[in-house]
Formats: structure tokens, C-alpha cells, sequence
């Protein structure tokens, strides 16, 4: 990735034009009007969309001017692109060398479990701390296990408009472990047990990470005792509290053929603080450290350290967050930022709130109206921005080459624009693209940044939405439901085309044009 520049004078310079003449900074090559050209409107309509479905804008980072677009400022739903302005507001705030720290205090008998929100502990995390209770296990026979979740305000679900079984919409608190994702497998069932001649659950639950299995002993789906939607399998019997873990149903109808062969399936975690404490104590048990069941509990003041685990760095954190779209790395990251910005633990959407307001006064050139952050994941159709607004952003997270590095690079490939695999070498004289995307049903983005080979560098934001469809969706939305309608899939496949088509116009265009910074040609 090469180091893009900002020049503030042009900026200072464009904000007076438009606060003087009340216009429009636009590059030669840009349009007059906000519509789409006729040769992106062909594009459009042979992948089958409406002009009025797509907006997008691309911009030169080094002059703030519109090379090309169309509906601009027209909010649209971002979906998962809206974790650049989560990464952007987390450099800023934050800083790329900050680290999430779990903690392991003693006061007394009595242990305590802290959590600062770490988005990417791991139960193989946990039993390294779990390792620095040995040496105390001989003089301390605990008798009080604490866990202290204050550091983040918890929830259930990340969103309310996405369904309860999607490992994807999982609960979250200060403790989360292995992405609040738990295994639920089915072995080929016995009917009873042999020796007790008892019925036995046919399914096993696990916490999984690399190199841990972690057996959830204390949870066993239950058969639905009221009938379920077609397709359902598995719905949320209860939520489940700090002392009572949540319990899951199944469809016994739907199950009883899935249960002949062996099968597996993930389940979000809604209770995050709780039962990341129960897996903690389930692995120091295996250490032969016995520990009571956890209760919440703050640490008192003169508890004594006993160990602590940090999570890698916020600048090893992001390119992961941003090639992967994990959103609970996202709303951890966003809440924690919320957190320095106003001292206290928050909601989702009074943190959306809070980094709209410092986009807003750290980019104040940009137009926010419209905008819109419910969460900082993006996994809200409540979620708005506009391509000019995302755009904005782009400019200005490649102001920093670190963090402008974070985003992954892109290749187009078969109609389809790709993630590039991790390490691979650019070819000399081929453009650099990198850049996010998100889907939602029935909406789509994609934005990042290009780099030229004679070194114009530009940002671009697609987004492509159907309102219609959605309203038709959110009429009909069932929570119970996990898999969205077929209909639903080819409309993102014709979207990723319609973002290739796009992107490759701009490519040629551009590379019809004589390199703006090439010596001799100024």
C-alpha cells in the first residue's frame, strides 16, 4: 500500500467554496448532475437494477474532487462498510498499540474474574490464566468465585432485526470468549442409556478454539413444545439471566431426520459474561482448581493481581476485523472507543451516537446529514450512510499508511470482486485496490481505496439497496427464522456483479488518462 497524502489547504480552500457559492466541487471528468452516466446506467440495468437502487461516488484523495458519481448523497443501508468508520474512530481515539486485558484477582478466599470487552479471548486464553491459580491452589480453598462485567453495558443480541439463532447476532459483555459461538453437534443417537436405562440428550455442546474443546455440560436443547415456522430447527426457549444459563429448543419433527447422521451447527451466546465464567471454571476444574458458581461481583479495591491475559494490539486487531467482518470484534471495538470518549459504559445506540458526533467534529467539512449508527458493526438496516459520506472517511483513514494498510486488497476475478489471499505480491504496473464490503438482505456495499500505477490515489463507495423488497421483509420478519428467502441470494449475486462492473469502468477510465503526477505532464 503506498502513503497517501492529504493536503489540508485544498480542504480549507473547498469548504470555503462551498460555504461561499454553495456548490459543488467537481473534477473535469465529473458529471454536473448527481446521475448515473449513460454508460453506468447500461451496467446497471443489465444486472437488473433500477438507477434509483445505486449510488456511488469515486474520489481523488489528493484534491477532495468528485471524479464520478451518482446519487452521492443519498443515504443508503451500509451494512458491514460501516466498520470502516468503527476502525477509523478506534485508531483515532483508541490508538493502534491499545490491548484489551482480562484480569484474575484474589481478595481472601474469594476469586475474581474482570473483563475490559477483549472481542478475541479464547478459551485456550483462559486456560493460561486458569494455569496461574496452581500455585495458589494449595493455600487458597476457594470459596467465592466474582465476575466482574462492569467495563461494557451487556446485551442479548447485537441487533433485534436479525435472527436469534445467527452465530453472526450473538450477546455480548465484558467477557466474551471464542466469539460468543457455540458448537452444537449430533452424533448418531442412542435411544436410553445402557446402565440407567435413562434418556440422554443425542446432542453435545462445545466451546471450540485451536487446540481446546471445551464441553458446556450444563446446557441440553430441548424438543419445542409448540409447533415451530417451516425450516426452523432450533429457537431460544429461554434468555437465560446472570445464574441461569440460556436453553435452546428443537423442532423434534425436523430433527428426527437431521439426528440419523452425524451433523453440527454453530449457536450464539446470549448470556456472554456468565458463560464465558462457566468455561473458565469448566477448564480450571480440569486444572484440579475447584471453583464455586460464578456470581457477578466487582473487584474490591486492595484484591490482589493474580494473572492477566492482554488481546493483541488494535493494529493487528483491525486488518482481521476488516478482512473477516467479526461483528462483535466490531461493537467491543466500538463500545470501548465510546467508553474513553464519555468515561462510562454505553448502549449500541448511545455509542452510535457518540462517534457520529466525533466524525462530525473531526470532519466537519463532510455533510453528515443522513447519516445514521445504531450499532458499529453495521448489522442494523437501521444503519444509513451516504457513498460521499463513507467516501469521506476513506480520505481520511489514508492519511495514515498504518491504518490505510488495514484494509484488505481486492482483486477482480470471473465477474466478482475478490479478496486478495494475505502476502500476495502486487503486479508491477496493475492498479492496487483494497476495500470493504457489507450485504444485508436486499442491500449491498463496497468501498476502499485505488492506487493507480502513476500513483493517483482515489476512494470510492458503491451501494446498491432495494427498499422495497426490504420494507417487504421487515413486514414478514419472523426472529425464529435463520436462513432469508432464495430470492434473497440471486439478489446479492447480480449486486457483487453490478460492484465488479462498476469498479472495472472506473479502472478503464482511469487508465485511459495520462498519469496526473507523471514529471512533464503537469
Amino acid at each position: 500500500m503506498k502513503i497517501f497524502f492529504n493536503r489540508p489547504g485544498v480542504r480549507r480552500i473547498a469548504a470555503l467554496v462551498f460555504a461561499f457559492f454553495g456548490v459543488v466541487v467537481a473534477d473535469r471528468t465529473a458529471k454536473a448532475t448527481d446521475d448515473a452516466s449513460t454508460e453506468m446506467t447500461s451496467l446497471i440495468r443489465q444486472q437488473g437494477f433500477a438507477t434509483g437502487d445505486v449510488g456511488y461516488i469515486l474520489l481523488d484523495l489528493e484534491t477532495g474532487k468528485v471524479v464520478d458519481r451518482a446519487q452521492g448523497d443519498q443515504p443508503f443501508v451500509p451494512g458491514s462498510v460501516l466498520k470502516l468508520a468503527t476502525s477509523l474512530v478506534a485508531w483515532q481515539i483508541l490508538g493502534p498499540d491499545f490491548h484489551f486485558t482480562t484480569r484474575l484477582w484474589r481478595k481472601d478466599a474469594a476469586l475474581y474474574l474482570q473483563g475490559s470487552g477483549d472481542p478475541v479471548l479464547a478459551a485456550t486464553d483462559l486456560r493460561e490464566l486458569a494455569g496461574s491459580l496452581l500455585e495458589l491452589r494449595a493455600a487458597h480453598n476457594w470459596q467465592a468465585f466474582y465476575v466482574d462485567a462492569t467495563a461494557i453495558m451487556p446485551a442479548l443480541e447485537i441487533s433485534a432485526r436479525q435472527p436469534l439463532a445467527a452465530d453472526y447476532n450473538p450477546g455480548f459483555g465484558a467477557l466474551n470468549v471464542d466469539f460468543n459461538r457455540l458448537v452444537l453437534a449430533w452424533p448418531v443417537p442412542k435411544n436410553n442409556d445402557v446402565k440407567t436405562g435413562k434418556p440422554i440428550s443425542p446432542f453435545r455442546i462445545t466451546s471450540e478454539a485451536d487446540g481446546l474443546t471445551v464441553p458446556i455440560d450444563w446446557m441440553a436443547p430441548t424438543p419445542a413444545s409448540n409447533p415451530l415456522p417451516s425450516g426452523v430447527s432450533f429457537v431460544l426457549a429461554s434468555p437465560g439471566s446472570n445464574q441461569q444459563p440460556e436453553s435452546w429448543s428443537y423442532n423434534p419433527d425436523l430433527m428426527r431426520t437431521a439426528l440419523a447422521t452425524p451433523g453440527a451447527l454453530t449457536l450464539p451466546v446470549k448470556q456472554a459474561d456468565p458463560m464465558t465464567a462457566r468455561i473458565f471454571r469448566a477448564i480450571a476444574l480440569g486444572q484440579n482448581v475447584n471453583l464455586p458458581l460464578p456470581q457477578p461481583g466487582a473487584v474490591p479495591g486492595d484484591a490482589i493481581l493474580v494473572g492477566q491475559h492482554n488481546s493483541p494490539s488494535l493494529a493487528e486487531m483491525l486488518p482481521r476485523l476488516l478482512r473477516y467482518s467479526n461483528n462483535l470484534t466490531a461493537e467491543m471495538i466500538g463500545l470501548t472507543s465510546s467508553i474513553r470518549l464519555s468515561g462510562k459504559a454505553t448502549t449500541l445506540a448511545d455509542s452510535g451516537q457518540q462517534q457520529m458526533h466525533w466524525l462530525s467534529s473531526h470532519l466537519p467539512a463532510t455533510n453528515w446529514q443522513g447519516f445514521r449508527i445504531v450499532n458499529q458493526s453495521g448489522l442494523d438496516g437501521d444503519n444509513r450512510a451516504t457513498p460521499r459520506q463513507i467516501a469521506e472517511i476513506l480520505r481520511r483513514m489514508a492519511t495514515d499508511p498504518a491504518l490505510a494498510a488495514c484494509l484488505p486488497a481486492l482483486k477482480l476475478k470471473d465477474g466478482m470482486v475478490h479478496q486478495a489471499d494475505i502476502g500476495a505480491s502486487v503486479l508491477t504496473g496493475q492498479p492496487q485496490i483494497s476495500g470493504k464490503s457489507g450485504t444485508m438482505d436486499y442491500a449491498a456495499g463496497l468501498a476502499g481505496l485505488i492506487t493507480t500505477p502513476g500513483g493517483r490515489h482515489l476512494a470510492y463507495a458503491i451501494f446498491i439497496t432495494d427498499d422495497r423488497q426490504r420494507a417487504a421483509l421487515a413486514a414478514a420478519f419472523d426472529p425464529r427464522v435463520l436462513q432469508p428467502a432464495k430470492e434473497g441470494h440471486a439478489w446479492t449475486l447480480r449486486a457483487r456483479h453490478l460492484e465488479a462492473d462498476l469498479l472495472q469502468h472506473w479502472l478503464a477510465q482511469l487508465a485511459a488518462h495520462v498519469p496526473h503526477n507523471v514529471p512533464g505532464n503537469d
